[in-house]
Protein backbone atom coordinates (compact mmCIF):
# COMPACT_ATOMS: atom_id res chain seq x y z
CA UNK A 1 0.00 0.00 0.00
CA UNK A 2 1.05 3.65 -0.97
CA UNK A 3 -0.15 4.34 2.61
CA UNK A 4 1.47 3.86 6.22
CA UNK A 5 -1.92 3.98 8.18
CA UNK A 6 -4.30 1.73 7.08
CA UNK A 7 -6.86 -0.46 8.26
CA UNK A 8 -6.89 -4.15 6.70
CA UNK A 9 -9.98 -7.18 7.39
CA UNK A 10 -9.18 -10.15 5.94
CA UNK A 11 -11.02 -13.44 5.97
CA UNK A 12 -8.57 -16.81 8.07
CA UNK A 13 -9.20 -20.34 9.71
CA UNK A 14 -8.92 -19.75 13.28
CA UNK A 15 -7.43 -22.21 15.84
CA UNK A 16 -10.89 -24.58 15.65
CA UNK A 17 -10.09 -24.28 12.08
CA UNK A 18 -13.62 -22.29 11.23
CA UNK A 19 -14.00 -19.56 9.13
CA UNK A 20 -13.68 -15.88 10.63
CA UNK A 21 -12.82 -11.99 9.45
CA UNK A 22 -9.98 -10.61 11.51
CA UNK A 23 -9.11 -6.87 11.83
CA UNK A 24 -6.10 -5.22 12.45
CA UNK A 25 -4.38 -1.27 12.23
CA UNK A 26 -1.41 -1.47 10.14
CA UNK A 27 1.07 1.39 10.77
CA UNK A 28 3.31 0.56 7.84
CA UNK A 29 3.63 0.34 4.35
CA UNK A 30 3.61 -3.24 3.40
CA UNK A 31 1.85 -5.93 5.54
CA UNK A 32 1.54 -9.64 4.84
CA UNK A 33 -0.30 -12.30 7.01
CA UNK A 34 0.00 -16.20 6.00
CA UNK A 35 -2.59 -19.25 7.13
CA UNK A 36 -3.50 -22.24 6.16
CA UNK A 37 -7.25 -23.02 3.93
CA UNK A 38 -9.51 -25.41 2.77
CA UNK A 39 -10.64 -25.27 -0.61
CA UNK A 40 -14.13 -24.14 -1.76
CA UNK A 41 -14.09 -21.31 0.62
CA UNK A 42 -14.07 -17.86 -0.15
CA UNK A 43 -10.04 -16.20 0.70
CA UNK A 44 -10.83 -12.36 1.22
CA UNK A 45 -9.24 -9.60 2.14
CA UNK A 46 -10.22 -5.77 2.11
CA UNK A 47 -8.05 -2.64 3.10
CA UNK A 48 -8.55 1.58 3.27
CA UNK A 49 -6.74 4.20 4.11
CA UNK A 50 -7.59 5.47 7.78
CA UNK A 51 -6.65 9.02 6.80
CA UNK A 52 -8.47 10.74 3.64
CA UNK A 53 -6.22 10.07 1.52
CA UNK A 54 -5.72 8.71 -2.43
CA UNK A 55 -2.88 7.03 -2.16
CA UNK A 56 -3.13 3.81 -3.70
CA UNK A 57 -4.35 0.64 -1.20
CA UNK A 58 -3.48 -2.37 -3.07
CA UNK A 59 -4.50 -6.25 -1.93
CA UNK A 60 -3.39 -9.65 -2.87
CA UNK A 61 -4.00 -13.17 -2.41
CA UNK A 62 -1.36 -15.57 -3.42
CA UNK A 63 -1.56 -19.07 -2.85
CA UNK A 64 1.17 -21.37 -3.02
CA UNK A 65 3.58 -18.10 -4.22
CA UNK A 66 1.05 -17.36 -7.16
CA UNK A 67 -1.13 -14.45 -7.70
CA UNK A 68 -4.61 -15.62 -7.07
CA UNK A 69 -6.43 -12.19 -7.08
CA UNK A 70 -5.67 -8.39 -6.18
CA UNK A 71 -7.37 -5.21 -5.87
CA UNK A 72 -7.08 -1.74 -5.58
CA UNK A 73 -8.45 1.97 -4.81
CA UNK A 74 -6.82 5.15 -5.10
CA UNK A 75 -9.69 7.61 -4.24
CA UNK A 76 -9.90 9.08 -1.30
CA UNK A 77 -12.35 7.02 1.09
CA UNK A 78 -11.63 3.86 -1.25
CA UNK A 79 -11.86 0.34 -0.25
CA UNK A 80 -9.71 -2.17 -2.10
CA UNK A 81 -11.35 -5.97 -2.02
CA UNK A 82 -9.88 -8.69 -2.96
CA UNK A 83 -11.95 -12.03 -2.79
CA UNK A 84 -12.18 -15.24 -4.83
CA UNK A 85 -13.34 -18.91 -4.04
CA UNK A 86 -10.37 -21.08 -3.40
CA UNK A 87 -10.58 -24.57 -5.18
Amino acid sequence: AGSSDFSVSYTCLDEDGKVTTKTTSVKKTNFSYSFDWTTNKTLGIKAFNNSPSSKEVLVEIYVNGTLFVSASANAPGGVAIAQGIYK
